[in-house]
């Protein structure tokens, strides 16, 4: 295994993402505003393009380092002897070459089925199409963002997979570390608001060339698909041992409070029962709000706002478009 290409990209210092995504973008837009100014006829969506490519790299980039360090923060709790861990560690950020290939393969030939569906329904032929500068720029970039996300993808939910195996067999979960899983849901949330930012890119090739649901939806919907498996793949296993944990310890509560009452009135318990009866029931009620999912009110409330963005800037693109139409 050798770390993954995308990630050679980002400088490893403080503001290396900063500084990638500025860099890319600038390099893009820069390239495909002089093509286009060279040359004639439908101008491919340069800012689409440009931004996609300069966000998700760095996004990627970012959220792979904080799953290593969210990783990390999980080793005490961990089952497993230091070489199993630092097996599961370098996955995070490494890659098989047959696995390489099968991502840039995969994507190449989802972007050259992507340019055939968007030709045949513009009713284009492919070698005009892609004899102009514009539509091989068009072309090539379209593939390039393919490989790109296919990549993006393929590893998050690779180190989805990880979190999903620690969870369900490596993870000492008792309930004096119960809060300590938070970890889990980080992660679930982070690689869930790197897609999040990229679907709410594509209405971006609509302001460019006009709302063409065949341009926009096949990517669209093959990074919102994934996005499900990719937030419930680091807690579902997780999740499904803390309900079993939390249920298990409810019932062995109910069943101490059952015998400490008995069969008798509360109010013929003595002083003795009664300081026990209280205890039990502070216990239950502890017990009870804990919570079933690895996740705090900071991460939810943080994932429910960028739930919005996508929704807002595809609505956006449609009003803009609706306005420019009509004023021409």
């Amino acid at each position: 295994m050798h770390k993954l290409w995308l990630l050679q990209l980002v400088p490893q210092h403080r503001l290396g993402k900063w500084v990638a995504g500025t860099l890319i973008f600038a390099v893009l837009f820069s390239l495909f505003s002089f093509i286009e100014a060279s040359d004639v006829g439908q101008d491919p969506p340069t800012l689409f393009f440009s931004l996609i490519i300069a966000y998700i790299i760095p996004v990627f980039g970012h959220i792979t380092a904080r799953s290593k360090t969210l990783l990390t923060e999980l080793r005490p709790f961990l089952e497993i002897n230091e070489l199993k861990f630092q097996e599961y560690y370098a996955t995070l950020d490494s890659v098989k070459t047959r696995d390489l290939l099968l991502q840039l393969g995969g994507g190449a030939a989802a972007g050259t089925i992507h340019t055939a569906l968007v030709l045949k329904a513009a009713e284009l032929d492919a070698y005009e199409a892609l004899s102009s500068l514009p539509g091989l720029l068009t072309t090539i970039g379209t593939i390039a963002v393919w490989m790109l996300m296919t990549t993006v993808v393929y590893t998050l939910i690779q180190q989805g997979l990880v979190f999903a195996r620690i969870g369900a067999k490596h993870v000492d979960l008792t309930l004096g570390n119960w809060r300590s899983m938070l970890p889990f849901g980080r992660v679930a949330i982070l690689s869930s608001l790197a897609l999040l930012g990229a679907l709410a890119l594509y209405p971006l090739i609509g302001l460019e060339g006009g709302m063409n649901s065949m341009e926009i939806l096949p990517g669209a919907i093959a990074t919102a698909c994934p996005m499900i498996a990719i937030f419930l793949l680091p807690v579902w296993p997780l999740q499904r041992r803390m309900s079993a944990t939390k249920h298990s310890q409810l019932q062995e509560a109910d069943a101490l409070i059952a015998e400490c009452i008995g069969k008798q009135s509360l109010f013929a318990l003595d002083a003795a029962s009664e300081q026990r009866l209280s205890t039990l029931l502070t216990y239950r009620r502890e017990l009870a709000e804990l919570p079933s999912w690895p996740f705090d009110i900071g991460n939810v409330t943080r994932l429910s706002l960028y739930l919005v963005i996508p929704p807002l800037t595809w609505v956006a693109a449609a009003l803009i478009e609706n306005v420019v139409d009509a004023m021409l």
